[in-house]
Parts: structure tokens; C-alpha cells; sequence
């Protein structure tokens, strides 16, 4: 893929492996992410869970990264 930055227009290849049936879904549990052919990037998933409860606030900002966006 192509991504549009403040650096300019960047290429990204991904390669999604380690594919596991969770439920009657195969889901990559690899994907390896190689930015302008040079970069490289490698997400490993432990597990991959549905419909679950996500805690209020989980992904809320911490109070020192909030000072620095005001």
C-alpha cells in the first residue's frame, strides 16, 4: 500500500502470517510491516478474543501525554 504523510508518500508491504482458527475464523496472529523497503515491523498477537467487555477508560490518553496535547 501507499500512505500519504507530512514526509511525503510512503510504501508499506504487509505480510500477515501464523493464520489460527479462532472461532471459525482464520486470523493472522503474525504481520510483518516493511516500510519504504528498509523499515521493518513485526506485530505478534498473543490471543484473539470476540464480544468481549472492554474496561471504561482503557485506552484514555495518561495525564502527562494530555498536558502535551493541550
Amino acid at each position: 500500500m501507499v500512505v500519504k504523510s507530512e514526509m511525503g508518500t510512503i510504501s508499506m508491504d504487509s505480510f500477515p502470517s501464523d493464520y489460527r482458527d479462532v472461532d471459525g475464523v482464520l486470523v493472522p496472529f503474525v504481520n510483518k510491516q516493511v516500510v519504504m523497503g528498509v523499515q521493518e515491523l513485526v506485530i505478534t498477537a498473543e490471543t484473539v478474543e470476540w464480544d468481549v467487555e472492554i474496561p471504561e477508560g482503557l485506552f484514555d490518553l495518561p495525564e502527562e501525554i494530555k498536558a502535551l496535547v493541550k
